[in-house]
């Protein structure tokens, strides 16, 4: 399944201990947002870490799960680095 993981982390030690975390999953789209292909069992060792990295701060992780009928109707503005998971949406 594939999920777009974002985050607000104030501090930029723990920010890069957060991206460094999630780049061994997926792949970093902007700044603070990853696009990441994982199984259950994957993605349940994922949460459990960031709440691990997250949870005595006041910093914040949402987690959305994209289906494939959504994620080939998203809309890219600019280059993707990605070609194969770039479908632009017609609109």
């Amino acid at each position: 399944m594939r999920y777009v993981i974002a985050y607000d982390i104030a501090n930029d030690r723990r920010r890069q201990k957060v991206a460094a975390f999630l780049q061994e999953y997926g792949r970093r789209v902007e700044k603070s947002l990853f696009e990441c292909n994982v199984n259950k069992a994957d993605l349940q060792m994922i949460v459990a870490r960031l709440q691990e990295l997250l949870e005595k701060f006041d910093d914040c992780c949402h987690i959305y799960r994209v289906c494939g009928d959504c994620l080939h109707e998203r809309l890219v503005i600019g280059e993707d680095t990605e070609k194969e998971w770039s479908k632009v949406l017609v609109l």
